[in-house]
């Protein structure tokens, strides 16, 4: 049993272990819950979950430890895997802007083993060692049936909200949370392919400065930054020469020296993550950066875009960092009022 997103807690007090229906602890459970519940609760928050994992005795040490609540796992990776499959499964398949079939809340199999592997993979690898691998990864991070809703725009609350109505509900949409996911996915399908034209070159490059510690934090990850779409090299003391910036949607509305500075205060910041590798803190990062802000204003056309390319994302949920794309209302609750 796993518990929806907003019942996750600050300690482990709501994630109970049984090994063939007794209580137990693990170190490699609760490792496997941190990485599939990632992105999907806050930062610093524990999902909630009752697993039973049902193993022949030979498959498990109990004597590790005096009162037996320790077991050792012959095959831990595997245990790995299914612990993280089976949650990241259960938080796939739900309904997402009034869709409830069964056909578009199957098949997820393929993305999450697609993340799982970007997740627990080194990334120094050369391309051409995974290739065979990622080849189809822009892919799996789309719906296996793109759907297309038809529903009536309300309008924009506080320059942030999206509200449209479908179905006798009404949903508000975060417009940064939204472009958040979609950015992320884009960001991530394209680092792992190392895909060298998701860059846009500025006709005259900029000179940025930057402390001592951001200055280094470049120096040392000028591939993360090359591989997320950036142009860049240090030009003397403290100064970074930007030639190129990502090629992403509603460039125009983000300015790219801001998120550039943004990127390296959040990376280089004592700032509390829910992601494990530095990798995964970077595009996590860019992706915040460089979506539609609150406040920014988006036309019609925009909103309809962000809508649709929301609905062939396989999860569409919430943001990398936990925060929900969308929330509904029903007719009843709005009337009840």
């Amino acid at each position: 049993m796993f518990g929806n997103t907003l019942l996750a807690e600050k300690t482990r007090k709501n994630q109970i272990i049984f090994l063939n229906k007794r209580n137990i602890n693990d170190k490699i459970v609760e490792r496997a819950a941190d990485q599939a519940f990632n992105a999907s609760v806050g930062i610093g928050k524990k999902g909630f979950f009752i697993i039973n994992i049902e193993l022949p005795a030979s498959e498990y040490d109990v004597n590790i430890h005096p009162t037996k609540r320790e077991v050792k796992f012959k095959d831990e990776d595997k245990i790995y895997k299914s612990v993280y499959s089976a949650i990241k499964t259960s938080l796939l398949n739900k309904e997402f802007l009034g869709d409830s079939s069964q056909e578009e809340i199957t098949n997820k199999s393929n993305y999450i083993n697609n993340e799982f592997n970007f997740l627990t993979n080194h990334f120094g690898t050369k391309k051409d060692d995974y290739s065979e691998k990622i080849k189809a990864d822009i892919e799996l991070i789309n719906r296996e049936n793109d759907r297309k809703i038809e529903y009536k725009f309300v309008g924009i609350l506080f320059k942030t909200y999206i509200i449209i109505e479908l179905n006798n509900e009404m949903y508000l949409i975060d417009q940064h949370a939204a472009h958040e996911r979609i950015l992320y996915e884009q960001i991530r399908a394209n680092y792992k392919d190392n895909l060298n034209n998701n860059s846009q070159l500025t006709l005259i490059p900029e000179l940025v400065n930057v402390t001592n510690k951001e200055f280094e934090f470049v120096k040392n990850n000028i591939e993360l930054f090359t591989n997320i779409g950036f142009e860049l090299e240090p030009f003397g003391n403290n100064t970074i020469k930007i030639s190129g910036f990502p090629d992403i949607e509603y460039r125009k509305k983000i300015n790219n020296r801001e998120m550039f500075l943004d990127i390296l205060d959040e990376m280089t910041g004592n700032i509390r993550s829910n992601f494990k590798t530095v990798e995964e803190r970077f595009i996590a990062t860019v992706a915040c950066k460089a979506a539609v802000k609150a406040g920014m204003d988006l036309t019609a056309v925009e909103v309809d875009s962000l809508i649709q390319r929301l609905l062939k994302l396989q999860n569409p949920y919430t943001c990398p960092h936990g925060r929900p794309t969308t929330v509904k209302f029903k007719k009843n609750e709005i009337l009840n009022l």
